[in-house]
Parts: C-alpha cells; sequence; structure tokens
C-alpha cells in the first residue's frame, strides 16, 4: 500500500521514540491504528507493547514476511542476562511479574528457540503431530461438539457460544490426544487462557500448567499410552544423528530431557488450544454478523472449509506474532532496525491490507474470493521454521466446530449488535469474548448432516 512520506526519522532509535501508540489500550479500544501509524512512521512502526517496553511493529506482507522466514536475524530466543538478545527483558523494563515477562521468558521448547536447538525440538513436534490419527480426531470432535449441543439446547433457546461451547471444544480436542480426562481438560484450557491473556495471570497460570504435566509425565513412565501424544514426546528419538554441542557430552540429546519434555507439552497444548478458540470463535462471530457471507454459506455458495480460509483473510484470527529480537542492524521497509530491538508483525492487518485491492468480496468484480490461487493467502498460522505445527489440528477443530454448530442451530441470530461484542484480553489471538445468541429450534443431532 502507497504510503506517504514519513514524519518519524528512519534511523531514529526505538529507545528514544516518545509519544508511541500503546498496543494493548488500542486493541481493547478497537481502535484503527494502521492509517495513524502508516502516516507517521511508514511500514516500519514504534509502538508499545505495554508503557515503557517499546517495539517495532512491521505492517506491510513483504517485510513480516522477511521477519518470518529470517530467524538467524529476528530470532524468537530472548538470549540470556549474560548474552542478551533483548536487553529490555533483563534490565529491569519488562515488569517481571508482568503477562508480557511470563510470556516472553526463554522456555525450552522449538518456539523459543532458533537454529540447532530448534530444528532438534521441533522435530520432536511434528513427529507426534505426524502421528495424530486425524479422522479418528475428527470423528470425535464432530461427536464432542455434539454432546455439548445437546446439553446446550436443553437449557432454552438462548446461550453465550463462547462461554458455553468455544472456550470448551479446544481443549477437550486438545486433552483427548493427550489421554486427559475433561475435569483435567477444562482446566488446562482456563490456563491456556490465562497464558495468553497479557495479565498477570500468565505466571501463575504457567506454573500451575507445569505442574500438571509433570504430573501426569510421570505417570506415564509408570503406565504408558498407547499412541497419546504426550506418550509420543516421550519415546521420541533424534532422527539426525549428532545433533547437539559434541557427542552428547554430558547430556543424550536424541532424546527430550525433563524440561524440553515439559515444555513441548506445554507448547502444544497452550497454543493449539487459544489458536483453536479463536478461529472457531472468530468464524462463528463473522457468520452472524456479516450478512454477505452469513448469505453465501446459507446458499451453499461457500461451504464450511471455504469460510474457514475467508475468515483467515478477512477476520484473522490472529493479530501479531509475538516479539522476535534483531540481532544484528538491518535496514528493513526503509527503516534501521538496531541489535536488541524487539520487533512484533501485524499478520492480521498484512494479511488484509495484502487483499484489499484484490477483490470486492460480495462480487464477482476482480478476482473471485473463493476459487482465486491468491485470495487463499494468510499469515495466520505463521511462515518459516516457526509455521505453526498445530494447523491441521486446529483446521479439523474448527471445522467441526463450526460446522456443527451451524447445523444444529438453524437461525441463529446475535442477541447484541455486533459493534458491541468484546474482545478478548490477548494481544495475540483475535477473538470477541461473548457470543450471545438466540436461536429459533434445534436439531437432533441424529438427523443433522455429519
Amino acid at each position: 500500500m502507497p504510503t506517504e512520506s514519513p514524519v518519524r526519522d528512519p534511523h531514529v532509535r526505538l529507545d528514544d521514540a516518545a509519544g508511541l501508540t500503546d498496543l494493548v489500550t488500542a486493541i481493547m479500544s478497537k481502535q484503527d491504528i494502521y492509517p495513524q501509524l502508516r502516516a507517521e512512521w511508514g511500514p516500519i512502526a514504534a509502538v508499545d507493547l505495554i508503557p515503557g517496553v517499546p517495539a517495532w511493529l512491521a505492517m506491510d506482507w513483504d517485510d513480516v514476511m522477511d521477519i518470518l522466514r529470517s530467524p538467524a536475524t529476528f530470532t524468537r530466543d530472548v538470549g540470556t542476562p549474560e548474552e542478551p538478545n533483548w536487553p529490555a527483558f533483563f534490565d529491569g523494563r519488562v515488569p517481571p511479574y508482568s503477562g508480557l515477562a511470563a510470556f516472553c521468558s526463554p522456555r525450552a521448547n522449538a518456539y523459543y528457540t532458533d537454529g540447532w536447538h530448534h530444528e532438534r525440538l521441533r522435530a520432536a513436534v511434528d513427529h507426534v503431530f505426524a502421528e495424530v490419527d486425524e479422522k479418528a480426531l475428527g470423528r470425535y470432535v464432530r461427536q464432542m461438539c455434539d454432546r455439548m449441543l445437546d446439553r446446550i439446547v436443553k437449557r432454552g433457546t438462548e446461550t453465550d457460544l463462547v462461554a458455553n461451547y468455544t472456550a470448551f471444544v479446544p481443549a477437550l480436542a486438545v486433552a483427548y490426544m493427550y489421554e486427559f480426562d475433561d475435569e483435567d481438560a477444562l482446566k488446562l484450557g482456563d490456563l491456556a487462557k490465562a497464558i495468553f491473556s497479557y495479565t498477570e495471570a500468565a505466571g501463575p497460570a504457567f506454573d500451575e500448567l507445569y505442574d500438571m504435566l509433570y504430573f501426569h509425565i510421570e505417570a506415564r513412565r509408570d503406565a504408558p499410552a498407547d499412541q497419546d501424544m504426550l506418550t509420543g514426546l516421550m519415546h521420541w528419538q533424534d532422527p539426525v544423528p549428532g545433533r547437539g554441542p559434541g557427542t552428547y557430552p554430558d547430556h543424550d540429546y536424541r532424546y527430550l530431557d525433563r524440561d524440553e519434555l515439559r515444555d513441548t507439552a506445554q507448547m502444544i497444548l497452550s497454543a493449539g488450544f487459544e489458536m483453536a478458540v479463536a478461529y472457531t470463535t472468530t468464524t462463528l462471530e463473522k457468520i452472524l454478523s456479516d450478512r454477505g457471507l452469513a448469505t453465501w454459506v446459507r446458499r451453499g455458495r461457500l461451504d464450511i472449509p471455504e469460510t474457514l480460509d475467508w475468515v483467515l483473510v478477512r477476520k484473522s484470527p490472529v493479530r501479531f506474532t509475538p516479539p522476535r529480537y534483531v540481532t544484528a542492524d538491518v535496514v528493513l521497509g526503509g527503516r534501521l532496525l538496531r541489535k536488541g530491538d524487539a520487533i512484533v508483525t501485524a499478520v492480521a492487518h498484512a494479511t488484509l491490507d495484502k487483499h484489499t485491492d484484490t477483490f470486492d468480496p460480495y462480487t464477482s468484480v476482480g478476482i473471485d474470493p473463493i476459487w482465486s490461487s491468491t485470495s487463499r493467502a494468510s499469515l495466520a498460522f505463521g511462515a518459516g521454521p516457526h509455521r505453526c505445527p498445530a494447523h491441521r489440528f486446529s483446521r479439523i477443530v474448527v471445522e467441526a466446530a463450526v460446522d456443527r454448530a451451524v447445523n444444529r442451530l438453524p437461525g441463529m441470530q446475535l442477541t447484541v449488535p455486533a459493534d458491541d461484542l468484546g474482545t478478548g484480553l490477548s494481544l495475540w489471538a483475535s477473538n470477541a469474548d461473548r457470543l450471545p445468541v438466540r436461536y429459533q429450534h434445534a436439531i437432533d443431532h441424529a438427523s443433522s448432516p455429519v
């Protein structure tokens, strides 16, 4: 998108920038911050992650792709106090008990590492996802959704789909893959929500989730399960010989150690849950609030899988990716970024901006929004070596959850204006915090298409 010459000096140091937009305040108030940021800064703007903690915000598709695909220059590893990749994290500027500190703290999983550490830990994650029986998962999720909808319709003709449906389906699906019971599943969902909340609840939630995972890991050692994901992580063996420092001098890098196992299990649980909740909620919100989309779905112009593609482009369930850290001075988007700066990518805005001039979403003007080879391009699941490993899992869960709700509750309507729907506390995921609906009747799941 063409922009006017930015007002701000392209060589200004991030730490010297003043009068910055606070991302959390802007998101919670649903401000459209991008026109002003572009006018003032160009495609790379300085913002506050929390007051007094600045970061660059990349808004253009090409710049975002460069960042996501270049871990040697833009690393996820925050570093150490002795060798910090993000000095602000270690020098006291990031409050130690804040949600930002909890979310950015170093952890022994693929999400927070790069280089050979990331390659090894990501290989374990990819392995256990490849072992998932996707047909069985989809069948289980559909059956689970029907049970939940059975309980909803017994209570009357109104419900909050977030509180009673979308907040629970992903937690139960993740628990299915770990063979956790429903009580543990719902507790894990609450903890994952707190981890992504960007509040002081994040740190204690990490600690409590770790305690739960340690308990289940030890239980698996005593009684291994046949095919659950946790057992798969415990038995994974690195297929690349010698990956690690030396030839395993003090540590057998062929296997995940105790902390790596815990942190990797946590990553899968919390990230898979949060993304699926946001994706399910946002898809149902758009079907309920966007007349054009609702008409397409009702008349068969879009089926549910195509609707999910539409949502990823037009209303991404992911706002921003968490910070990466600049490892060496580099020019990006015409702006000088310095070693030690943090940078966040506006993946939802970049995706929508890329498609703004491509098509009119409700007419045949321009490229067809459904069948165009470019219309489905989205950054919601990331790109490069950190692309979300749970994208297939999320897709299976979300497709089943949306399909069952649409088919079981025809005639659904919001009971409040769409503009009055709140937004979740997370800076990273984007979804309404409630979906109060009224439906005229419910269809028994035995007669509903599956």
